[in-house]
């Protein structure tokens, strides 16, 4: 089997390592700021689909099964609508597993860990 050698040669002219840490540094920037919306949005889907009483949970009957709150953070944190869970997955490209974990921090760093949301929220 033979291997390739690929090697990189930056388009254009050659940048000093200064501009190009500099590069790094704010596409890390841009990236932390997106995560950080991606939560913020996370935590707004949650709302928008929360459940108010394990009472209430079963609330929507369809020709696929009922849909109920899941609890996804812990105490003060909203209850979820299972459906609103697995479209919110499938919109990031996620499995419904990984979706429940994202939507559940997101709402875990709100309700429970003000400070630490507030910290994230601001960039820090």
């Amino acid at each position: 089997m033979t291997s390739t050698r690929i090697t990189h040669e930056p388009t254009g002219a050659t940048l000093a390592a200064s501009t190009l840490l500099g590069e790094l540094r704010d596409a890390r920037t841009d990236a932390d700021a997106a995560e950080a919306r991606l939560l913020d949005r996370a935590v707004a889907w949650g709302h928008l689909h929360a459940v108010d009483a394990v009472e209430d949970a079963a609330t929507l009957v369809s020709e696929r099964g009922e849909d109920t709150g899941l609890t996804l953070a812990g105490p003060g944190a909203p209850l979820v609508s299972e459906f609103a869970v697995i479209e919110f997955a499938t919109t990031l490209r996620l499995t419904d597993y990984a979706g429940r974990i994202l939507l559940g921090h997101a709402l875990e760093l709100c309700h429970r860990l003000p400070r630490v949301w507030a910290r994230i929220q601001a960039g820090d």
